[in-house]
């Protein structure tokens, strides 16, 4: 049996649950869609970003500060660096277009923010075995 908390567990399945929903969402193909899927990346990323914090015992605020997420994953793994972009990109994107007009997502940056969440999971996943 495992030392660690439930919300490892609880964080991890529904990091998982906002990619099934992303990939159920894109196979619509609905341009109308592009925001949400893109708000449950940025979701996914974060969770990912905690269960990594959880499982190497890191305290970290109830935040979506990716920037600050990903500096405190850091302190255990420079890889993280390369993820840096995460927060800008979804900033740009995924939470602007939530609340403001003006943030265009195309089936192309679509693609790309699950490909990358994608690679993310499973670069955290390796990082927690």
């Amino acid at each position: 049996m495992s030392d660690l908390p439930e919300s490892f567990y609880v964080l991890q399945k529904k990091a998982e649950s906002d990619l099934r929903t992303v990939e159920v969402l894109f196979a619509e193909d609905d341009h109308r869609l592009y925001e949400t899927i893109a708000f449950h990346c940025q979701q996914a990323v974060e969770k990912w970003l905690k269960v990594f914090l959880i499982k190497n015992d890191k305290d970290f605020p109830r935040t979506h500060d990716l920037s600050l997420l990903i500096s405190l994953a850091e302190e255990f793994s420079t890889d993280f660096e390369k993820y840096y972009f995460f927060d800008r990109w979804f900033g740009e994107h995924a939470v602007v277009s939530r609340y403001e007009e003006g943030s265009e997502l195309t089936h192309e940056l679509v693609r790309d923010f699950i490909q990358k969440v994608i690679e993310f999971r499973d670069f955290v996943l390796q990082k927690i075995k």
